[in-house]
Protein backbone atom coordinates (compact mmCIF):
# COMPACT_ATOMS: atom_id res chain seq x y z
CA UNK A 1 0.00 0.00 0.00
CA UNK A 2 1.41 3.38 -1.09
CA UNK A 3 1.82 6.00 1.57
CA UNK A 4 0.19 9.34 0.78
CA UNK A 5 2.60 12.30 0.72
CA UNK A 6 1.67 15.13 3.04
CA UNK A 7 2.15 18.67 1.70
CA UNK A 8 2.61 21.87 3.67
CA UNK A 9 1.90 25.42 2.54
CA UNK A 10 4.49 28.15 2.99
CA UNK A 11 2.59 29.48 6.00
CA UNK A 12 2.31 26.03 7.65
CA UNK A 13 6.00 25.30 7.13
CA UNK A 14 7.04 28.73 8.42
CA UNK A 15 5.03 28.11 11.59
CA UNK A 16 6.56 24.64 12.07
CA UNK A 17 10.12 25.93 11.58
CA UNK A 18 9.46 29.07 13.65
CA UNK A 19 10.52 31.48 10.88
CA UNK A 20 8.71 34.00 8.71
CA UNK A 21 7.01 33.14 5.44
CA UNK A 22 9.39 35.48 3.61
CA UNK A 23 12.32 33.44 4.96
CA UNK A 24 10.79 30.23 3.58
CA UNK A 25 10.20 31.88 0.20
CA UNK A 26 13.71 33.34 0.05
CA UNK A 27 15.40 30.09 1.00
CA UNK A 28 13.20 28.18 -1.46
CA UNK A 29 14.17 30.55 -4.26
CA UNK A 30 17.85 29.99 -3.53
CA UNK A 31 17.35 26.23 -3.54
CA UNK A 32 15.53 26.49 -6.89
CA UNK A 33 18.40 28.54 -8.33
CA UNK A 34 20.66 25.60 -7.45
CA UNK A 35 18.32 23.22 -9.31
CA UNK A 36 16.14 21.95 -6.45
CA UNK A 37 12.49 21.31 -7.40
CA UNK A 38 9.42 21.86 -5.24
CA UNK A 39 5.94 20.54 -5.92
CA UNK A 40 3.52 23.25 -7.06
CA UNK A 41 -0.24 23.78 -6.87
CA UNK A 42 -2.34 24.63 -9.88
CA UNK A 43 -1.82 28.28 -8.99
CA UNK A 44 1.97 27.77 -8.94
CA UNK A 45 2.29 28.05 -5.15
CA UNK A 46 4.99 25.85 -3.61
CA UNK A 47 3.95 22.73 -1.73
CA UNK A 48 6.49 21.41 0.74
CA UNK A 49 7.04 17.75 1.67
CA UNK A 50 8.76 16.32 4.75
CA UNK A 51 11.94 16.05 2.65
CA UNK A 52 11.67 19.76 1.73
CA UNK A 53 11.07 20.58 5.38
CA UNK A 54 14.27 18.71 6.37
CA UNK A 55 16.31 20.48 3.68
CA UNK A 56 15.03 23.89 4.78
CA UNK A 57 15.60 23.04 8.45
CA UNK A 58 19.23 22.08 7.66
CA UNK A 59 19.63 25.27 5.65
CA UNK A 60 18.36 27.44 8.51
CA UNK A 61 20.65 25.66 10.97
CA UNK A 62 23.67 25.99 8.65
CA UNK A 63 22.92 29.67 8.05
CA UNK A 64 22.61 30.35 11.78
CA UNK A 65 25.71 28.35 12.79
CA UNK A 66 28.12 29.51 10.10
CA UNK A 67 28.75 32.98 8.79
CA UNK A 68 27.66 32.20 5.21
CA UNK A 69 25.13 33.60 2.77
CA UNK A 70 21.79 31.96 2.06
CA UNK A 71 23.07 31.05 -1.38
CA UNK A 72 26.13 29.35 0.07
CA UNK A 73 23.98 27.52 2.65
CA UNK A 74 21.71 26.23 -0.13
CA UNK A 75 24.71 25.00 -2.08
CA UNK A 76 26.32 23.29 0.94
CA UNK A 77 23.09 21.59 2.06
CA UNK A 78 22.30 20.32 -1.43
CA UNK A 79 25.84 18.97 -1.77
CA UNK A 80 25.69 17.29 1.64
CA UNK A 81 22.42 15.63 0.64
CA UNK A 82 23.89 14.45 -2.66
CA UNK A 83 21.69 16.73 -4.76
CA UNK A 84 24.46 18.95 -6.12
CA UNK A 85 27.71 17.98 -7.77
CA UNK A 86 30.83 19.62 -6.30
CA UNK A 87 31.80 21.06 -9.68
CA UNK A 88 28.60 23.15 -9.63
CA UNK A 89 28.99 24.03 -5.99
CA UNK A 90 31.19 27.11 -6.00
CA UNK A 91 28.94 30.14 -5.61
CA UNK A 92 31.66 32.47 -6.84
CA UNK A 93 32.28 30.35 -9.91
CA UNK A 94 28.63 30.41 -10.97
CA UNK A 95 28.20 34.12 -10.46
CA UNK A 96 31.47 35.57 -11.72
CA UNK A 97 30.76 37.19 -15.07
CA UNK A 98 33.13 36.21 -17.83
CA UNK A 99 35.21 38.77 -19.66
CA UNK A 100 32.97 38.26 -22.68
CA UNK A 101 29.87 39.04 -20.60
CA UNK A 102 31.53 42.13 -19.16
CA UNK A 103 32.58 43.23 -22.64
CA UNK A 104 29.01 42.76 -23.96
CA UNK A 105 27.63 44.71 -21.02
CA UNK A 106 30.10 47.56 -21.51
CA UNK A 107 29.37 47.64 -25.25
CA UNK A 108 25.64 47.80 -24.56
CA UNK A 109 26.13 50.55 -22.00
CA UNK A 110 28.28 52.51 -24.44
CA UNK A 111 25.57 52.23 -27.13
CA UNK A 112 22.94 53.41 -24.66
CA UNK A 113 25.11 56.33 -23.58
CA UNK A 114 25.65 57.29 -27.23
CA UNK A 115 21.90 57.18 -27.88
CA UNK A 116 21.20 59.27 -24.79
CA UNK A 117 23.85 61.78 -25.82
CA UNK A 118 22.38 62.06 -29.33
CA UNK A 119 18.91 62.60 -27.92
CA UNK A 120 20.19 65.27 -25.55
CA UNK A 121 21.95 67.03 -28.43
CA UNK A 122 18.75 66.90 -30.50
CA UNK A 123 16.65 68.35 -27.67
CA UNK A 124 19.24 71.00 -26.88
CA UNK A 125 19.21 72.10 -30.54
CA UNK A 126 15.39 72.02 -30.58
CA UNK A 127 15.14 74.17 -27.43
CA UNK A 128 17.73 76.62 -28.77
CA UNK A 129 15.90 76.92 -32.10
CA UNK A 130 12.52 77.42 -30.39
CA UNK A 131 13.97 80.07 -28.06
CA UNK A 132 15.43 81.95 -31.05
CA UNK A 133 12.06 81.79 -32.86
CA UNK A 134 10.29 83.04 -29.73
CA UNK A 135 12.80 85.85 -29.31
CA UNK A 136 12.30 86.94 -32.93
CA UNK A 137 8.51 86.92 -32.48
CA UNK A 138 8.78 88.93 -29.25
CA UNK A 139 11.16 91.42 -30.85
CA UNK A 140 8.82 91.83 -33.84
CA UNK A 141 5.85 92.34 -31.52
CA UNK A 142 7.84 94.85 -29.47
CA UNK A 143 8.85 96.79 -32.61
CA UNK A 144 5.25 96.76 -33.90
CA UNK A 145 3.96 98.17 -30.61
CA UNK A 146 6.72 100.74 -30.50
CA UNK A 147 5.84 101.85 -34.06
CA UNK A 148 2.14 102.09 -33.12
CA UNK A 149 3.03 104.20 -30.09
CA UNK A 150 5.10 106.51 -32.28
CA UNK A 151 2.15 106.86 -34.70
CA UNK A 152 -0.21 107.60 -31.82
CA UNK A 153 2.20 110.16 -30.36
CA UNK A 154 2.60 111.85 -33.75
CA UNK A 155 -1.17 111.95 -34.21
CA UNK A 156 -1.66 113.46 -30.76
CA UNK A 157 0.97 116.10 -31.47
CA UNK A 158 -0.65 117.01 -34.79
CA UNK A 159 -4.16 117.28 -33.32
CA UNK A 160 -3.45 120.28 -31.11
CA UNK A 161 -1.59 122.04 -33.97
CA UNK A 162 -4.53 121.50 -36.26
CA UNK A 163 -6.98 122.74 -33.63
CA UNK A 164 -4.75 125.62 -32.79
CA UNK A 165 -4.49 126.31 -36.46
CA UNK A 166 -8.29 126.47 -36.84
CA UNK A 167 -8.73 128.58 -33.72
CA UNK A 168 -5.84 130.66 -34.72
CA UNK A 169 -7.39 131.14 -38.17
CA UNK A 170 -10.71 132.18 -36.74
CA UNK A 171 -9.42 134.55 -34.14
CA UNK A 172 -6.19 135.46 -35.72
CA UNK A 173 -5.41 139.13 -35.57
CA UNK A 174 -5.79 140.64 -38.90
CA UNK A 175 -2.66 141.90 -40.33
Amino acid sequence: MAQKVQFFSTEQLAKQLNVGTTTIRKYSQHLEKQGYKFARTERRARQFTEKDKDILMQMIAKRNSANITVEQAASVILQENGMLHPSNDSPNENHQPSLEQIHKLLTRQQKLLTQISERLDYFEEYVHRRLNERDKELLKEFNDRLEKQKEISAAIEQEPNEKQGIIHKLFKPKS
